[in-house]
């Protein structure tokens, strides 16, 4: 997984200096692919001083990649509120490494370097790092640290929308391919479950982290495949053997087996912390602290106040992402914008071809193409977006038949109410597929669901034919009672074992 940073110093600083330029080359080409692949692009735009939002896609879910880090940043943030963190604490760079596979375009070499080659660095260096130069280390080191409910706490109370609670990036790394253990663990992976919607991947991406910090022969075999190394070490000479998927397969993982979240729920994040309106005080300082790096850059704070920005990327460009405040001085005027691309054609770059980053710099220099972006893309006519989770999943094997216990979660996360009545279905197939021959174990009516409003759905039952082997689908509104604005959240699968 390669992400580019934030934004590189020279970046912001050639964007700054570019302020008297027409339209920059990128905004429109944004603009364009997203108006010409509207399958591939979520957008937000909130012009805030003018009082104005566009919206394409803007509910359905998409991959983070790095984009996340921002709520990694304010799980650190309110940790040290919460003294579960000492910001000052200490950490060896072998233990900051300690779950670190490679495979994140040198984001762990630059972070040391910039940190002075040190043998020990603080918590707050680290997570300066994940935002400034996107490492990959530091989140992880800070999930196993406070632990997955942790993070699921602070992000129920601060995220308004959708997004999934953080998983390791390394777990995930391991569970696509490059596992010492497992040589085609994508291709059993994307065989057995739908995606990250799946309850089982996400305890598989758990597995293989616990594996990775426990274990470090393990890491140091998954490090040798691909002759990653942390920048402390010599290269290994005998490294190598890695074998991957095929294109196709590495794509498919990239753009579903990756924490997801949508458009609308970053711009509403980013708002509330350029608005301070969202954190408390002691968080919000410590978030800006870390988010708005880039004014300690002379060309960025001499034409802004206040910046905040994380992108994001996958290697085989399925993704690519980027999200964004700024206010700017003289005027005060207030944007933000959020940019997910998905699927794009594997020979274009979100670096020479595709540049999500080019919207906020056409927003912000060129008062033609917020002209342009308004008349191009329409108000939004809002829709309900219905997603479903298995949260728990128990099986037991026994002389009589089997046994089930399941819990789905169904949730409403657009902007407004799902008229009903709609059915949620819980079946159980053959294969990957449904079909009308599939045994339907449950049926349920919700005859409404508000906007960000939930059901719980509970299941169990005894003496079932053996479902060993057999594939578990959750469907919600296989009818299609209700106009969503996109029908592929809402049909989470794995495989039982």
């Amino acid at each position: 997984m390669h992400h580019r940073s934030s934004l590189s110093t020279a970046l912001v600083a050639t964007f700054f200096a570019a302020a008297l330029l027409p339209t920059p080359v990128g905004a429109v080409d944004v603009l364009d692919y997203c108006l010409d692949h509207p399958d591939q692009c979520s957008l937000s735009v909130h012009a805030v001083t003018d009082g104005w939002e566009r919206h394409l896609n803007p509910d359905r879910l998409h991959v983070t990649a790095s984009t996340f880090k921002i709520l990694t940043l304010i799980v650190y943030a309110q940790a040290i509120v919460d003294g579960e963190i000492d910001a000052e604490r200490l950490v060896a760079k072998e233990d900051w490494a300690r779950f670190w596979i490679g495979r994140d375009g040198g984001a762990l070499a630059r972070s040391w370097e910039e940190l002075g080659s040190a043998d020990q660095v603080t918590v707050d260096q680290m997570m300066r790092m994940m935002i400034q130069e996107s490492d990959n280390a530091s989140p992880d080191w800070l999930l196993h640290e406070l632990g997955s409910k942790y993070f699921e706490k602070v992000l129920g109370r601060y995220v308004d929308g959708y997004h999934d609670v953080p998983m390791s990036i390394a777990g995930s790394f391991v569970s696509w391919e490059g596992n010492p253990d497992e040589a085609e663990v994508g291709r059993r992976v994307l065989a057995e479950y739908s995606g990250a919607d799946a309850l089982g991947y996400q305890k598989e991406v758990g597995f293989w982290f616990r594996r990775l910090g426990d274990d470090e022969e393990f890491t140091r075999a998954t490090r040798r495949l691909t002759c990653s190394n942390p920048p402390w070490e010599d290269p290994d000479p005998g490294c190598g053997g890695f074998v991957g998927g095929t294109t196709a397969e590495t794509r498919r993982l990239h753009g579903g087996y990756f924490v997801q979240s949508n458009s609308r729920t970053y711009n509403r994040l980013l708002l509330g912390i350029l608005d301070e309106t969202l954190l408390p005080a002691a968080v919000q300082e410590v978030v800006v602290r870390h988010l708005e790096w880039q004014l300690e850059i002379p060309e960025a704070a001499a034409l802004a106040t206040r910046l905040g920005t994380k992108g994001g990327s996958l290697s085989t460009q399925n993704v690519c992402n980027f999200v964004a405040y700024v206010e700017l001085v003289g005027t005060n005027e207030r944007l933000v914008a959020s940019v997910f691309l998905q699927d794009v054609p594997i020979h274009l770059s979100c670096e020479d071809d595709i540049q999500p980053f080019g919207l906020l710099e056409g927003l912000v220099l060129e008062d033609g193409f917020k002209k342009e972006l308004m008349e191009r893309l329409p108000e939004e006519e809002p829709h309900p977006e219905l997603i479903a989770r298995l949260e728990t999943l128990k099986r037991k094997t026994r002389a009589k038949g089997d046994q089930l216990k399941t819990k789905i979660r169904v949730r409403n996360i657009g902007p407004v109410d799902a008229e009903g009545p709609f059915e949620v279905w819980l079946v159980v197939s053959d294969d990957a597929k449904v079909t009308r021959k599939d045994t339907a174990l449950e049926r349920w009516v919700v005859p409404f669901l508000e906007t960000d409003g939930d059901r719980v759905l509970k299941f169990k039952r005894k003496k079932l034919e053996s479902l060993e082997g057999k594939y578990l689908f959750v469907r919600v509104d296989r009818k299609k009672e209700v106009a969503e604005s996109g029908e592929d959240n809402d049909r989470p699968w794995q495989r039982l074992d």
